[in-house]
């Protein structure tokens, strides 16, 4: 379902378009599909240029270079699922397009090496590591979580979060990826609405899959086509 929500907002993504408009289509998409909002969640995220996290609806028009992180999560037939994919306007915004394809090219990588018995801590490394080679800096929070009963839970991928380094993936696993990658190393600063905010000579880019263990030890992404 997530697949079919983000052909919808693709097709959405050029100049003049209103952000309210594309929060109304993704309410309507919600609605026509018997999607549940997930209760203490912020159901849709559209977080454009500056803002990258936890972004509120804006009276603003699309123009050529924007860059937007559309995060959107929900319940379809009881379970849970979180995903979010970074667009760019237009074709101007070259540094953000490199970004972007970079940031894609790494999940899918990545991907290829979780399975049963591997380390938080490892997928952890990976991403750090890769992403300092491209040269690129890695928002050391949010970089996955699991899902349970709730849309948060234990193992939080995070660089600052140690208590989860040493979780060995299982069958049954069922969690996030979803790394924040900048152009320009910076701490973001939250303003008072809790929207995560960088310089303006900052870009970010950020995909999310949900992801499960099964019974194999395979990873399976639910949501791939954010990625493709």
């Amino acid at each position: 379902m997530h697949e079919k929500l983000f052909e919808v907002i693709d097709e959405m993504i050029v100049p003049k378009k209103s952000v309210f408009d594309i929060y109304d289509k993704i309410e309507d998409f919600f609605s026509k599909n018997d999607l549940e909002k997930i209760p203490n969640t912020i159901p849709v995220s559209i977080n454009c240029n500056q803002i990258i996290y936890h972004g509120k609806p804006i009276l603003y028009e699309l123009k050529e270079g924007d860059v937007l992180i559309v995060d959107v999560c929900f319940s379809y037939n009881g379970i849970l699922i979180d995903g979010a994919k970074t667009y760019v306007v237009g074709v101007s915004n070259r540094a953000a397009i490199k970004l972007i394809n970079d940031n894609r090219n790494i999940i899918k990588e990545l991907l290829t090496k979780i399975k049963a018995d591997v380390l938080v801590k490892d997928v952890i490394k990976f991403l750090n590591s890769k992403i300092n080679d491209m040269g690129y800096y890695l928002f050391p929070d949010g970089m996955g979580h699991g899902i349970g009963n709730t849309l948060h839970e234990p193992p939080f991928l995070s660089l600052n979060n140690l208590e989860n380094f040493n979780w060995k993936f299982k069958p049954g696993d069922y969690f996030t990826i979803e790394p924040i990658l900048f152009i320009k190393k910076e701490i973001p600063y939250e303003n008072i609405l809790g929207e995560g905010i960088l310089s303006e000579n900052n870009i970010a880019s950020q995909f999310e899959v949900s992801v499960f263990i099964n019974e194999k030890g395979e990873a399976q992404i639910l949501n791939r086509a954010l990625i493709n």
